[in-house]
């Protein structure tokens, strides 16, 4: 999140946006890519591993972005409640469906 943050502030935040959102694409699409363990041996699960770091690193960007926009676009009153169902409302229904 302390990366993407820090760029959106500086180059703009839709552009930070369509950045950490094809890097998810991207990383996503490698990682259905990665060979077999009987093709490249033990080098496959340290390229999956390295894929889904760069993944969750993405994902940061797109949560911290998420949330800025999302308040950012919202109305001239109180952003408050928007902000706080916008951003957790995905987690809390996560969490009710594991339960």
């Amino acid at each position: 999140m302390a990366i993407f943050g820090e760029l959106a502030d500086r180059k703009g935040r839709k552009a930070t946006m369509v950045l950490v959102m094809g890097g998810v694409g991207v990383t996503t699409a490698a990682m259905g890519s990665v060979p077999s363990h009987a093709s490249v041996g033990v080098l496959a699960p340290i390229l999956f591993l390295a894929l889904r770091v760069v993944q969750g690193l993405f994902v940061g960007g797109v949560t911290a972005t998420m949330h800025t926009l999302g308040t950012v676009a919202g109305s001239r009153g109180p952003r408050g409640p928007e902000t706080l169902s916008l951003g957790y409302a995905g987690v809390y229904c996560g969490m009710a469906r594991r339960t």
